[in-house]
């Protein structure tokens, strides 16, 4: 008999748990509230910034393979007037 009183007493107890929900929930049509994104915007700054400049670095990537494959060839790679600026003073 104690063990059928401990059951319903448990029951009664998980019940009671169970039928308290949480009143923050917002209604569906509710605006929802602006988020700091101080932090995330921070951490995907940097990132941004290197996919932007990704499309340069394969550019002079494939440009680089081919003046390689020139030379292995036994050809002279194309002259670029711009590359040497730095000796010309």
């Amino acid at each position: 008999m104690p063990r059928i009183t401990l059951c319903l007493l448990c029951s009664f107890a998980l019940g009671l748990l169970a039928s308290c929900g949480s009143d923050n929930v917002p209604p569906a049509g509710a605006e929802k509230k602006e988020q700091h994104t101080e932090l995330r915007d921070a951490i995907q700054s940097p990132i941004n910034r290197a996919k932007a400049v990704d499309a340069t670095v394969q550019k002079a990537k494939q440009q680089q393979d081919k003046d390689i494959e020139k030379q292995l060839n036994g050809q002279a790679p194309d002259a670029k007037q711009d590359d040497d600026k730095s000796g010309s003073q």
